[in-house]
């Protein structure tokens, strides 16, 4: 029997069960902060319509059922589980299957596929094969609970009057590579903010699960000075929430902020590469279109216009000497004259 993908169906759901254990996540904040439970996904995407999850299974003779999941959001979908892992997926059936969520994410209006993966795992090279490209990379510190209390005060929570500086920071601090291929923090996302001189100079976008806390700081180069005060000011904010670890996320182009973590007691949990899969390319074309026409306005004439007087109305004119000129000033000039009239 040739590889067969498709959609999830009911008879998919025990083999799904057991494979949730065999594969991996490649979305990280969902991996670390919450169960990612792909029996449940996929349940809600083969029975609620207009859910944000697919599911699509890939079936051949011989070889156990492979699985691979679909989330999306807008114009972004991340490539969310992918089983089995490790290497037991064969090469042809993963590009098969990340062919197929491409296919359902530019169905949904997606522009972009997403996913976070280990450089040096076998899901890295399958995702290479299949047309991912590296936008960024990024590096996963975790701080195991207790955690120690920080500076008071320094953070307060974001609030609605926050989300043109919030997305005015990430226009500045995300480099447009990025930008292009990668959402904006949400309008009314979880978070905290750093203010210094009247300027918000940081924001912490905070996802919460119940495994833990998943930190994506977007901080300003001018809070170099500052990064001790800002870890320092959220960890006082977390030590009040569950025992649970926190996860903090420092991408390559924000490598600076390491070091104060590394002194606040977190750890390096991981490395990974952000790699994306574009679904669209910009086309330029010509637009062809109505143009809007203006009429011309009425000029009024503003000087007055000399009306030079023909000799067929000269007889018209009333001879009451009123105009002792008239006839002499527009008689013919004796120079336009022919020679021999002007002889006789």
């Amino acid at each position: 029997m040739p590889l067969q993908i498709r959609s999830l169906d009911w008879r998919d759901l025990a083999a799904l069960r057991r494979m949730s254990l065999q594969g991996i996540c490649l979305h990280t904040e969902a991996a670390l902060t919450r169960d990612t439970h792909p029996l449940t996904v996929g349940i809600a995407g083969y029975m609620i319509v207009g859910s944000s999850a697919a599911t699509f299974v890939a079936r051949e003779r011989g070889a156990q059922p492979a699985f691979a999941q679909l989330r999306s959001s807008g114009t972004h979908a991340r490539v969310h589980f992918l089983a089995p892992a490790s290497g037991q997926l064969p090469p042809h059936t993963g590009s098969a299957l990340l062919e197929e969520l491409a296919g359902e994410a530019g169905r949904r209006g997606a522009q972009n596929l997403i996913a976070e993966v280990d450089e040096h795992s076998a899901e890295f090279e399958m995702l290479r094969r299949s047309g991912f490209s590296i936008y960024a990379r990024q590096e996963i510190y975790q701080l195991q609970p207790p955690v120690p209390p920080g500076a008071s005060g320094a953070l307060r929570k974001r609030t609605a009057a926050d989300g043109f500086a919030v997305l005015a920071l990430y226009d500045n601090v995300v480099p447009r590579l990025v930008q292009q291929v990668e959402p904006p923090p949400p309008e009314k996302g979880n978070g905290y903010v750093f203010t210094r001189g009247g300027e918000l100079q940081a924001y912490l976008q905070v996802g919460r699960g119940t495994r833990g806390s998943f930190v994506q700081p977007f901080l300003h180069p001018e809070v170099q000075d500052a990064i001790k005060v800002v870890v320092g000011g959220y960890l006082q904010l977390e030590a009040q929430q569950a025992g649970n670890p926190v996860y903090w996320c420092v991408r390559s182009y924000q490598q600076w902020m390491r070091h104060a973590l590394l002194d606040f007691g977190f750890t390096l949990y991981g490395q990974q590469a952000v790699m994306v899969k574009r679904l669209v390319v910009p086309v330029r074309r010509a637009l062809l279109d109505r143009l809007a026409v203006l009429q011309a306005p009425e000029i009024k004439v503003s000087a007055r216009i000399a009306e030079f007087a023909r000799p067929d109305r000269l007889q018209a004119l009333p001879d009451d000497g009123a105009h002792p000129q008239t006839a002499a000033k527009y008689a013919p000039s004796p120079v336009g004259m022919p020679a021999w009239e002007r002889l006789n």
